[in-house]
Order: structure tokens, then sequence, then C-alpha cells
């Protein structure tokens, strides 16, 4: 069996599996199904342990999915072989596995032997899973999927009117539906806290809106689609409600589908996206400003100096800096180096990046410090608000913000180069390091505009396969393009020499709500002119 084939059973859970990729595999050379099932029952023999584990699951999907063409030899040797594996086996992960493997070949084999004219798959036999659905353990694509479930309505909607279809609509409030469908995503597609956070939000907007308007789920039509887009881009802003309306768009796909509402209104080719201007309005720091920041004459506190200073060589995002711990801190051959684990990418995924950290920094080398502020700021939220809040005492400007220190360390470099040319002499890492974006035209087109080593140092697009191939050349080269910070002023260290500077503490639940209220009576706040006298008058 080849290894790249090897790859796709090495899963924990059945509905894991890539069924796609397998079936386009054995679709595509089907004479190797019955040499790879024999060459997993002959490593089953040979090996124990994990690996013997391995083989087996591999043997059991694949006669679990072909069942009906192998020979039946096979199928008696695959069960003995799993009954006399799973006898003194503990693992309950392993053991389920195995249980659903038996159902669905036990569930075809029925079938097979049995007229079938009147027998339909029941509501546990299908199952949603990665790029589409298993029905009786057979996988269907999601574009087959659709089709067939778009032909279904259609032929029912001959014999049931819309009516019928709103009255079987299940009795589920949108929010339990949604809880559903995210569960669903959450373990197909591991999405981020702040995915879920953003379907929530969309679908309790919508919520309100159809219960002021008072419209139910079922009878959500375009109408009523346009009027919510307008109704949000009201309160909010053009791309908000962009953004609002693809959440709206992927949940209501799941509602058609499972059949409770008869069309999506939200569909992009039905329901039309404002124009926004992608251009991004924000600015970064000037060096003035910088000046300003780091004099120590502003009664920002000393870690929040040193968090600024930090990003300002690493280039870190807020959720990669929170992610840093103990272990991320470490040396190779005298260099200091911290262990990033990356964010923004698909699905929620990391990647470990290794980072040279300059000398400007290495006061900042160890944990301790970031343990001090991951205490009082316990997540990113809470350390954005601090930080922008000590931003706000120098510049009172909404163009900056604590990510633009991110934009700040890619200026440098870009400058660097344009002066020393570096990228010139770098081609080979540069190229190997780079990737063609996934992402949208617009971040695609965003990220051209960058050089190589910039994309270099900002980490974008890279996997480990990348990072373990060319690793001791990447730290050389970051070195080398390190050399674009020694020409920080020192101004910027000015509040290193302060012994008076605030430190970070906890705020009290109290004064929170105190300084919460002081904000909301001064909006309400409006000043009247002050009447004037009759002696003014006169």
């Amino acid at each position: 069996m080849e290894l790249n084939v090897r790859k796709l059973f090495e899963v924990s859970k059945y509905d894991e599996l890539d069924h796609g990729a397998i079936k386009r595999h054995y679709m595509c050379e089907p004479k190797k199904l019955s040499d790879d099932i024999k060459s997993c029952f002959k490593q089953i023999g040979r090996v124990k342990g994990a690996s013997r584990e391995k083989w087996l699951k591999a043997s059991g999907v694949l006669v679990s999915k072909y069942c009906e063409s192998i020979p039946k030899s096979d199928i008696e040797k695959y069960r003995s072989l799993a009954d006399d594996f799973t006898k003194n086996n503990k693992d309950k992960g392993f053991l389920r596995f195995q249980k659903e493997i038996d159902e669905i070949i036990d569930h075809k084999l029925s079938n097979l032997y049995t007229d079938g004219a009147n027998s339909y798959p029941e509501k546990e036999t299908i199952k949603f899973t990665k790029g589409g659905v298993l029905v009786c353990g057979e996988f269907i694509s999601n574009r087959i999927a659709k089709a067939i479930g778009s032909y279904a309505l259609k032929k029912s909607k001959s014999k049931n009117s819309y009516e019928q279809l709103r009255n079987n609509a299940p009795d589920k409030n949108i929010m339990e539906l949604l809880e559903e469908y995210l569960e669903d995503k959450r373990d197909m597609q591991n999405c981020t806290k702040s995915t879920i956070k953003e379907y929530r939000l969309a679908i309790s907007r919508l919520k309100k809106f159809l219960d002021e308007n008072g419209i139910s789920l079922v009878d959500v039509k375009y109408e009523d689609a346009k009027g919510f887009q307008k109704y949000i881009s009201n309160q909010s802003s053009k791309d908000r409600s962009n953004n609002t309306i693809g959440y709206l768009s992927k949940f209501f796909e799941y509602l058609e589908y499972r059949g409770i509402i008869n069309k999506n209104p939200f569909f992009k080719n039905m329901l039309m996206r404002y124009r926004v201007n992608k251009y991004n309005k924000k600015r970064n720091f000037k060096d003035d400003e910088f000046i300003k920041i780091f004099s120590g004459k502003y009664k920002i506190e000393k870690e929040l100096l040193d968090y600024i200073r930090f990003i300002l060589h690493t280039g870190l995002r807020m959720e990669e800096f929170m992610r840093l711990d103990k272990d991320s801190f470490f040396e190779k051959n005298g260099i200091k180096l911290i262990r990033v684990k990356t964010a923004k990418q698909k699905f929620g995924n990391t990647s470990e990046d290794e980072m040279v950290l300059h000398e400007n920094i290495h006061d900042l080398a160890s944990y301790d410090w970031i343990d001090n502020i991951k205490r009082i700021c316990k997540t990113k939220n809470a350390l954005e608000h601090r930080v922008n809040r000590a931003i706000d005492k120098v510049v009172n400007s909404k163009d900056v913000s604590a990510h633009r220190l991110r934009g700040n360390f890619a200026q440098i470099i870009r400058e660097y180069d344009a002066c020393k040319g570096v990228s010139e002499f770098m081609p080979d890492i540069a190229s190997v390091l780079r990737h063609a974006s996934n992402d949208s035209n617009f971040m695609s087109n965003k990220r051209e505009q960058l050089p190589n080593i910039t994309n270099l140092m900002l980490r974008n697009n890279k996997s480990n396969s990348e990072l373990i191939y060319s690793q001791s050349s990447a730290i050389k080269t970051q070195m080398h393009i390190l050399k674009a910070f020694d020409g920080i002023p020192q101004e910027y260290f000015e509040y290193l020499k302060s012994n008076d500077l605030p430190h970070l503490k906890t705020k009290n639940s109290s004064t929170v709500k105190q300084c919460q209220k002081i904000k909301k009576n001064q909006r309400r706040i409006y000043i009247t002119p002050a009447p004037m006298t009759c002696i003014d008058m006169i």
C-alpha cells in the first residue's frame, strides 16, 4: 500500500476519513483494492501494538466500503483478525471505530441478500462528513447529494404543498437548529471560538429582526432577506453586513439541505452583496509616536511597553503571542529563538515556526514577563483592550491600533530591503517559503505587493513540511533580514531607564462598571445654550 494512501486511514473516527479521496484512488486503480487488502492482512500478522491497530483499521475501512465486490473469504478473514485483536483491547476509541465498521458491513450484506425494494436507510445510517455524506457507510459527495436533494424536493412539491412542508418543520427554534449546525461544524472543521461567536451573533440579529416583523423561520423570502441586509448595514456598516449575510447563507444552506426550509434566501447568486472599499484605512505608527509611547511619560504600564517593543521586533499576531508558553523560548547554537504556533489558518489549524529574536529584545527572551501579562489579561480581547487604551493615551486616532505593530514590523523590513537589496541575494529561500494564497483575491493581491522576505518574516502561507525542508537555512536568512532592526532609534528604549513606571493590575469589577456608566452618561450629555439675562439683552 502506498504511503499517501495509508495516511488516509490514520484517523480516530470513521467520520473523519476522507471518503472522497479513498473513492477516487480505487476508482482510478481498481486492481489495487485486492492487493491492498491482502497487504493489510499480511502486515497484521507481522507487526504488533499500535502499528497492528493501524493496519486493522485500514483493512476494516476497505472491507466495509467494498464488501459487495470483494471475495467472501476476505470478509471472513478480516472478521476473524478483528475478533482476535479486540478481545483484549481496552481502547474505547478503537473499539467504537471497529463497532461502526462491523455495523456497516452487516447492513450492506443484509441488503445484498434480501430484496431491499422497500428498505430505506434509517436516520442513524446517514451522517454528514468531510466533503459529503455517508449513507449506510457509502460516501456521496456534496455535489451529488445536493443534486439528489434538490430533485427530491422538486418531486415532493408536486405532491405536498408549501403549507405541508411548513407544518412538517421540526418543533425547534432557530437557536436550537444553530447549535446542531455548529456542533457538526465544530467536529468536522475544527472551527475557532471567534467563528462560532460570529455565527451566534448573526443568527441572534436575524432572530430579533424576524420577531419584530412577525416572520417565522420557514417563511423567510428574498424580500425579507433584502430587508434584513439593509437593517444590518444601517446598524453597523456595509462590510459588516456582507460578513453577516455570508454566515447566514451557510447556515440556511444547511437548513435547505435538511428540508426545513424551501429555498436559501441568502444565497450569494440570489442576494447580492454590497460593494465596499477593500483598501485598508489603517496606517502604521510614525517614529515620533513611538518615541512618545516609549518615553515613559504617559503612565503606560511597563508590561505593555515591553509587549509593544516585543511585537515590533517579531511581528507576532496577538493570538500568537497569547499562545506562547515556557517551552516557546529556547537557544540553538547560541542563537535565541521562539517557537510560534501560527494563527489565521484554515479550519483553525496551527503549525509551529521558529523565529530568531533580535538582540534588541534579548532581555525579553523569557516567559516570566509574558506570564505576568497573561495572569491579568486572560484572553486575547482583554489584552487587546489594554494595549489599545495605552496607545490612545499618546495617539488619539482610530487609524492606529495594536495590530498595526505588525504593519510597522513589515515596513521596517521593506525599507531595509529597498536600501540593501536583501531579497536579490536570497531567491531560493524566499521562493521555497512562499506559497500561493488560498484566500480571497483581495488578500492574494495584498500579499503579492509584499516582497518575498517580508512574506517570509510575517510567516504567510507556510506549512510544517517547508519549514523542516530548510529550517537551518531559514534561521540564517532571518538573522540576515533582522539586521533591519539595528537602526531602531535609541529613544525606543528610553522607558527602560525609568524606575517609576506603573505595572499592570487587575481591575476591580465595581470600578469597571463605574467607568462604563460614566462613558454612557458622557454620550448622553449635550450642551445647551445658557439662557440670556434681561441685562444682556438690553
